[in-house]
């Protein structure tokens, strides 16, 4: 992987795992300088496993499924198709990340770049708790607005600190992703948002396009 910063000081310096999982809440760009001038690896398919498996608890309720499948195999399913599945994506993402950062003058190849995105997703690992809880005591991972007002004043509480936290963790990994964004391709904070919503537009579009050609046939 090439590395896109350079400090000499990083050759004398050596953080633990628990070190960079704590610097990377508080101080994000300087943990992803040392990331990539150490071509640190370690852990990236972990935390991209986690990200998906994540991803696919925050969005799967068992009320989805009507009374088929029981809370505990959502939740097996959501690890199942993480472990197996849920890495793929960040891969695909970096790919095109790279492709459309260069239209913005980026420099960063598809491999720091997923290194960027698989360290962003430490605050949602963390995630992974809050929505098993949420499934567990509420049989959703996703609360609306509706199904809290109905719900008992304490588990209200429960359900409102819950979401709540939830929504701290997966904004803050996004502050996170854009700022290592940033950090590796050298662009403004504006440029890194741009570069983050560039793949979903060049996945989308054509998705649309196609469905309204069908639509107008």
């Amino acid at each position: 992987m090439t590395n896109i910063t350079s400090n000499k000081n990083f050759e004398e310096i050596e953080h633990s795992d628990l070190e960079i999982i704590k610097l990377i809440w508080f101080n994000p760009r300087y943990v992803f300088k040392y990331l990539l001038n150490k071509n640190y690896q370690k852990w990236v398919l972990l935390l991209m496993i986690l990200g998906g498996i994540a991803a696919l608890l925050e969005n799967t309720s068992s009320k989805d499924y009507g009374d088929k499948i029981p809370v505990y195999g959502v939740i097996i399913i959501a690890i199942i198709g993480g472990v197996f599945f849920g890495w793929i994506g960040f891969y695909i993402y970096s790919l095109l990340l790279s492709w459309t950062g260069k239209w913005l003058n980026g420099k960063a190849d598809s491999d720091s770049l997923l290194l960027v995105i698989a360290y962003a997703q430490i605050p949602i690992a963390f995630g992974i708790i809050i929505y098993i809880s949420q499934l567990l005591i509420f049989d959703t991972s996703e609360f609306s607005f509706d199904q809290i007002r109905n719900l008992e004043t304490n588990l209200k509480l429960i359900a409102i600190l819950l979401l709540g936290i939830e929504i701290i963790l997966s904004a803050w990994s996004l502050v996170i992703g854009i700022i290592g964004i940033s950090e590796v391709q050298k662009f403004t904070i504006l440029k890194s948002i741009i570069n983050l919503i560039l793949p979903t537009l060049v996945v989308a579009l054509p998705i649309i396009i196609c469905v309204l050609i069908l639509k107008a046939i």
